[in-house]
């Protein structure tokens, strides 16, 4: 590896962070009952695209302690977002879901995120805007061979 490929790499957690948060900014849920901390809204998107999953794969994912991780369960079950169900295979095993009324909110929120992400890109120059689409399209297609 040369040491232009290595500091590409070295900046690429660096930069990925920094667009995100610039494409965020600013995003406000129009539901009261959505406004939570980036953590619960991850594990939301999270369980809304992995299903009924246990709390050690939920952590590992969220990249968050078990005890955070269960601070962040407790309040979002509090919501009637999320449920823990005991696994009939295994008593040690906790399985976490989204309720139906989590799945509701999530797919208004990503509905809206979405909206707000491409009004934001609508405002690049159309060159930038589709150099940013191939690269989501890449980044896409690497992480199914990772």
């Amino acid at each position: 590896m040369d040491n232009k490929e290595f500091k590409l790499i070295r900046e690429f957690p660096r930069v990925s962070h920094e667009i995100l948060r610039k494409l965020i900014y600013g995003f406000e849920p129009s539901q009261d009952d959505m406004c939570m901390h980036h953590t619960q809204l991850r594990t939301l998107f999270v369980l809304f695209d992995k299903g009924e999953i246990t709390m050690t794969e939920l952590h590992k994912i969220v990249g968050l302690e078990k005890g955070s991780l269960t601070s962040v369960i407790d309040h979002l079950i509090k919501k009637n977002f999320v449920q823990r169900n005991g696994d009939p295979d295994d008593r040690r095993k906790v399985n976490i879901t989204l309720t139906e009324n989590g799945r509701k909110k999530v797919e208004i929120l990503h509905m809206e995120s979405t909206t707000f992400i491409k009004n934001k890109l609508e405002k690049l120059p159309a060159k930038d805007r589709e150099r940013f689409y191939q690269t989501v399209n890449a980044l896409i297609e690497l992480n199914k061979n990772l």
